[in-house]
């Protein structure tokens, strides 16, 4: 084994034994939160806190979880606090979690989630998600208090070190009688890497269809959207195993809508990423987005923020 490698693992051992806290603050694309589209919000936001045990017996960890996030529309605004305690399990090619949480509104106040992660070998991945009280349920669907129930199915091809790709199908079932069926594929390219700069492309296309329209939030009988998109690290400095980087991101593509046509869509955004000794870490950014939604084209700003820190 080399040192280098020997490092990483001993790295890694120390992180999985320690507690830890995570700290995101994500929107529905995973890239940050701020002023939405008004046909889904006029703005929204969201913060999802999970401090995790120390392992015992060298597979098991506790945790507690507290998300809260608010959305402003064009019917009302509502704030969301949910808390959860939950239990995984991590064990060789295997990695399982259970989580009972209460939210402080809504249709299933009361809920379970569960997910599951398997490694079936060093080039297949697979993973399922369950959650009874969903959040990716609209605001607007909150607002009327309809709840939605959500599972997701996920399968990743790892080529090598610079090659993926990864497939997804998520169901959504509604308290009023609706249903979101959505399906997607990601490839992913590492197309620079160097000592200071990486860069990183991706490919993906979305499918997504809901069996009612005569309600309240967004819900089209069908939608696709096809992406292209670069992801750039420039190293802007490093001591020891401590080191900043500057990270770009743009994306553009197409969207279609059934009944109301295609139009073109495309998000810029800027970020810093630190690493603090060799598992602490901070990455926070900006940017803009624009996307038609029933045949009208929103502009979105927003910013996002990642934390992770163990401790001693």
């Amino acid at each position: 084994m080399s040192r280098a490698t020997s490092a990483a693992c001993e790295a890694m051992f120390t992180i999985r034994m320690q507690p830890c806290l995570h700290v995101a603050a994500p929107d529905a694309h995973g890239h940050g939160q701020g002023h939405r589209s008004s046909v889904l919000a006029d703005r929204d936001w969201r913060v999802d806190s999970k401090l995790s045990s120390p392992l015992w017996d060298d597979r098991w960890r506790l945790f507690f979880r507290q998300v809260f996030a608010r959305g402003d529309t064009s019917l009302g605004n509502i704030d969301l606090s949910r808390t959860g305690v939950g239990v995984e399990y991590l064990q060789g090619r295997w990695r399982a979690s259970a989580e009972l949480h209460q939210a402080d509104k809504g249709r299933y106040r009361t809920g379970l989630a569960l997910g599951v992660d398997w490694r079936a070998s060093d080039s297949w991945r697979f993973s399922a998600r369950f959650d009874s009280n969903s959040l990716d349920t609209p605001w607007k669907a909150r607002l009327a208090n309809v709840g939605a129930r959500s599972a997701e199915l996920g399968a990743t091809y790892v080529v090598n070190e610079s090659r993926a790709f990864e497939a997804r199908y998520q169901r959504m079932d509604f308290s009023d009688g609706n249903a979101r069926d959505g399906f997607g594929l990601r490839w992913r390219e590492r197309l620079v890497s160097g000592p200071r700069f990486q860069l990183e492309g991706t490919l993906s296309g979305e499918t997504g269809r809901y069996d009612r329209q005569d309600v309240d939030y967004f819900a089209p009988r069908s939608e696709s959207a096809l992406q292209v998109g670069l992801t750039g690290k420039y190293l802007g400095w490093k001591r020891d195993d401590r080191r900043f980087s500057h990270v770009f991101g743009l994306e553009a593509g197409s969207y279609r809508q059934q009944g109301f046509g295609g139009g073109a869509l495309w998000s810029l955004r800027y970020g810093h990423e630190w690493v603090f000794g060799r598992s602490a870490t901070l990455a926070y950014g900006l940017g803009i987005a624009s996307h038609p939604y029933d045949g009208v084209r929103e502009r979105r700003r927003f910013v996002y923020l990642n934390l992770s820190v163990p401790f001693q």
